[in-house]
This record gives C-alpha cells, sequence and structure tokens, in this order.
C-alpha cells in the first residue's frame, strides 16, 4: 500500500464534506451524523473510502462507518482497512464498532485486521405476531 494515504477532515470540516462522502459510498443520504473523527483514504490520487467515528472515552474510539469505493477491490480492502487502524492508533489505544451479523463481507475485513466479536447487540421489536430486527456484532482489537 506504498500509494495509500490518510487524510483526517478537520471537524470544522466534517459537516460539509462527510454528508457527500456517505452517500458515495452507502447510496443513501444521512444528513444526521456529525461524527467526531472522518478518515479519508486515497490510493495515489483516487478517492478509495472512508471510516467515521466518534469518541468512546478517553483512549477509545468506536467507529460509526466504514466503506470503499465500489472501484476497490475486495482482496485489498483489509489492507486499506489495516492502514486506517494504524493511523486511528497514532492517538487512540481502542477501537470498536458494531456490524450487522450478516454484513459477511464486513465480518470478514475486520477479523483479517485483527478484530474479534466480544458481544452481540439485538435490535429486536416484537410486531404482527413475530420478531423484526436486527442483531449486531460488537467488535473488538485483540491486541
Amino acid at each position: 500500500m506504498n500509494d495509500f494515504r490518510i487524510y483526517k477532515l478537520l471537524y470544522s470540516e466534517v459537516e460539509s464534506i462527510y454528508p457527500e462522502l456517505f452517500e458515495r459510498i452507502f447510496k443513501k443520504k444521512d444528513d444526521k451524523q456529525v461524527p467526531s473523527y472522518v478518515y479519508i483514504g486515497f490510493q495515489g490520487e483516487d478517492f478509495v473510502g472512508f471510516v467515521s467515528a466518534y469518541i468512546h472515552n478517553i483512549d477509545s474510539l468506536y467507529i460509526s462507518f466504514a466503506g470503499f469505493d465500489d472501484k476497490i477491490e475486495k482482496y485489498s480492502r483489509p489492507l486499506l482497512f489495516r492502514e486506517v487502524v494504524k493511523y486511528i492508533h497514532k492517538e487512540f489505544k481502542n477501537i470498536a464498532f458494531k456490524v450487522e451479523n450478516i454484513n459477511t463481507a464486513a465480518i470478514k475485513v475486520a477479523m483479517n485486521c485483527g478484530f474479534i466479536p466480544i458481544t452481540t447487540e439485538n435490535d429486536m421489536i416484537y410486531k404482527d405476531g413475530m420478531f423484526t430486527g436486527k442483531i449486531y456484532l460488537i467488535m473488538r482489537e485483540v491486541k
């Protein structure tokens, strides 16, 4: 990943730049989020993806969203994510996030970068005689 660069948005830039990044990766709008940190990845001059995060506590960061541009090969995604994790560790000791339990691509990327599921979170409701909702894995690095 010799030509991979990471740019950390200034907080003053987050509100104006983040919504566009989110829509570009996830193909939907999200104008309600204002993360504490946004890390943008470039390979050469090309945008490859971003990670947004919130401060969890004094030495921990909680990743809220991470995504790659569609043109990025799946095999390189763990390498790119690992570089962002290394970059985040310059400021924070611990990193955690949650991922939907059926998002196997994200789970594989995370596990390839040293994260393991430490617990689950249920976002289930009982409606019309059945449970509906999502189950999430809470992932944290193994050190």
